[in-house]
């Protein structure tokens, strides 16, 4: 019988695979730098559309932070949560 976490690691990694290629690319670029801005994933060729459904997914949650000069103009980061994180994880297991 397997062990339980390879059994729940097998399952993220097929989690994985059901997200289509761009929420597997978004999910990538959101790991490498946390939080991201969202300007940078645009310039990566993920939209927005697409961070989204990783936000509805429990993939990836949208922060509003904003500077002390301009407290304002709050600008939209993406993080990952933490079904995000353990996704990724699985991943490069």
């Amino acid at each position: 019988m397997a062990k339980p976490a390879l059994r729940r690691r097998e399952g993220l990694r097929m989690a994985f695979k059901r997200l289509s290629r761009p929420k597997q690319l978004a999910l990538g670029y959101i790991s490498s730098a946390i939080p991201i801005h969202q300007t940078y994933l645009v310039r990566f060729g993920i939209k927005v559309a697409t961070l989204r459904g990783l936000e509805n997914d429990g993939y990836a949650r949208l922060l509003f932070l904003s500077e002390k000069e301009a407290p304002h103009l709050p600008m939209p980061f993406w993080c990952m949560t933490q079904a995000g994180r353990d996704l990724m994880r699985a991943q490069n297991l």
